[in-house]
């Protein structure tokens, strides 16, 4: 067995997960969290008598209403394992066969490299909720 290819082979994946980590949305209340501060931040320089100081109250009231009845799952909470160990296997794979075969000079890596390719978009989908509905207008 080639180390050398091997190593790329795992540097390459660990690169891209974690790259599709970053691209991931964060925890569903953060950006609710996040406008909320600002509005407290600019609650805290208003005084009550200014023009828009009930407007922003009432606007920070709301944003901690929708902040906490939001689900509370982690944004990395694996809705289908079968498409994260399927596609981790097949990009695994298939980066560590194009990558011998492009080393080699041989064009199938090519094809290789496609395939990895669907593998590591089988990866994202794992994270994705699939809503009633859409298993609904599959029965029929």
């Amino acid at each position: 067995m080639d180390w050398d290819i091997f190593i790329k082979a795992i540097g390459i994946l660990v690169t891209l997960i974690l790259g599709i980590a970053q691209l991931r949305a964060k925890h569903p209340t953060q950006a609710l969290k996040d406008a909320l501060k600002d509005d407290l931040e600019i609650l805290n320089k208003m005084k009550p008598e200014d023009y828009g100081y009930k407007i922003v109250q009432s606007h920070i009231k709301l944003g901690i209403l929708a902040t906490y009845t939001v689900s509370r799952k982690r944004w990395y909470y694996v809705y289908n394992w079968d498409d994260l160990f399927i596609g981790g296997s097949i990009a695994g794979i298939f980066t560590y066969w194009t990558l011998v075969l492009i080393e080699q000079g041989n064009f199938w890596g090519f094809m290789t490299a496609f395939c990895a390719i669907v593998g590591f978009g089988m990866i994202p989908d794992a994270f994705k909720q699939v809503s009633a509905k859409t298993d609904e207008s599959r029965d029929s």
